[in-house]
């Protein structure tokens, strides 16, 4: 048997490997809805009525299902304590994580599909992590002909700790899974994982996930992935776009501490297909809407999807404009003009300059 217990070794851990808490309280509202609204329908699947994960906090279902409603991790932790109370499936969390996809982590999620590969994606994570606020706190690191990734709860809550660590493993692991699947090769799978607590009773159905050894009862919660594997391309990988798309998001989330998460979202359901861009019917069946309820919530904060999609497009454009030598026409199709002349026109209109002196300036020493 794969899975199996081992005695804490202090002196393998250095404080370095885990990161410090933050300054987020455990009342503030901070944590986005997404993982959420995945166990509400991990519930569903198992006919379990999801309002029984608002007992005790305050919060109704349908602020649980609003993108922009905030909760804290004292919510956070009831929601998941009401969960696992209410749920026949004691491995709650790892078959929360086999729902998981790359959209559901926000910002942060599309800028990691982006990447080339895993090796890129967590050395993005490690630059960005700190920008977001989540349940669990991840640092990662190479080791040799290894990538370590450890994690630990942002706050207390030993009770739950196996499932927020689940989930969490089990989710980076899903999401890998599937930005690297491939009919030649096996699924990715790490080399080792290591958790800090007991083995609980379904134990085994960890192996069956990760295939790979497990051990429990360790000084820190820690996967140890290959290296070879961390070097497998993502299917999502765009050499044309991909360095502008990780720019573009890293942008986006550092410069957008008050923005709506609905505006976030949208702006980088546009990043994934520069000079292709989804129409806000297409959107909003992505995020299972309508199409008249997606541009009365953007009403209602002050904006529209025209005018994210200008936004987008104007942020594309001065990329592209500052760091290549693409000719306009060029630039005009991958922010999705028929041609340079309508583009010419936007752009003078977003930033006051036509793209050729926006250009000439751009390049000029300082």
């Amino acid at each position: 048997m794969v899975i199996s217990t081992k005695p804490a070794d202090k002196s393998a851990t250095s404080s370095k490997k885990l990161i410090s808490h933050n300054n987020t309280g455990i009342d503030d509202r901070v944590i986005p809805t997404y993982l959420f609204n995945v166990v509400a329908a991990v519930l569903m699947d198992q006919s379990i009525d999801p309002e029984v994960m608002i007992a005790n906090t305050g919060l109704s279902l349908e602020a649980l299902y609003d993108q922009q409603t905030r909760v804290s991790f004292r919510q956070a932790a009831q929601i998941f304590r009401n969960a696992l109370r209410a749920s026949t499936d004691p491995a709650l969390g790892l078959t929360v994580a086999r729902r998981e996809c790359f959209s559901d982590w926000g910002v942060l999620g599309y800028a990691i599909a982006s990447c080339k590969c895993a090796e890129e994606s967590i050395e993005f994570s490690n630059r960005l992590y700190r920008t977001t606020t989540n349940l669990t706190e991840l640092y990662s690191e190479k080791d040799g002909d290894t990538i370590l990734t450890y994690a630990t709860p942002t706050f207390s809550a030993w009770d739950i700790q196996p499932f927020l660590i689940e989930e969490n493993f089990g989710g980076i692991l899903n999401i890998l899974r599937t930005l690297t699947e491939n009919p030649n090769s096996p699924p990715l799978s790490p080399k080792e994982v290591q958790l800090s607590y007991a083995p609980p009773i379904y134990s085994r159905q960890y192996q069956a996930f990760f295939n790979c050894p497990v051990l429990f009862n360790c000084e820190v919660n820690k996967i140890v992935w290959r290296d070879k594997d961390a070097r497998r391309p993502f299917n999502t990988y765009n050499p044309t776009s991909a360095k502008l798309a990780l720019k573009l998001c890293e942008q986006l989330i550092n410069e957008s501490g008050s923005e709506p998460s609905l505006v976030q979202d949208i702006r980088c359901r546009l990043l994934r297909s520069p000079g292709n861009f989804p129409s806000i019917r297409e959107i909003a069946a992505e995020m299972s809407v309508s199409e008249r309820s997606l541009s009365r919530s953007l009403k209602n904060m002050g904006t529209s999807f025209q005018s994210i999609l200008n936004e987008v497009r104007e942020k594309i454009a001065i990329e592209y404009l500052t760091i290549s030598e693409l000719r306009l026409e060029d630039i005009a199709y991958l922010v999705g003009f028929s041609d340079a002349g309508n583009f010419h026109r936007a752009f003078k209109k977003w930033t006051g300059k036509p793209p050729t002196a926006f250009r000439r300036q751009s390049k000029l020493p300082l």
